[in-house]
């Protein structure tokens, strides 16, 4: 898989521990499709942590997962919301 670092980085650089952004289908970004939208669920709040490597993200009511695991769009998503 193709990682744009750069893209990471920036993340890095804009995150603090325990900030939060809520998704909802109107702010992710163009093409991603990492967040999964329903009639049930019309939003996601995640959290950041980064007091421990490897920064890890908390989703709503689902299992959190390591930052560095995500898709290049969700990073995307993230910038488009910070």
């Amino acid at each position: 898989m193709y990682r744009d670092y750069k893209l990471f980085d920036e993340v890095l650089k804009k995150i603090e521990d325990g900030m939060q952004i809520t998704f909802t289908p109107k702010n992710v970004a163009y093409g991603d499709t990492f967040l999964i939208f329903n009639k049930y669920c019309r939003k996601q709040t995640i959290t950041f942590h980064t007091k421990c490597v490897p920064f890890w993200i908390e989703f709503d009511g689902d299992e959190p997962m390591r930052l560095e695991e995500c898709p290049d769009s969700f990073f995307e998503s993230i910038l488009k919301n910070i």
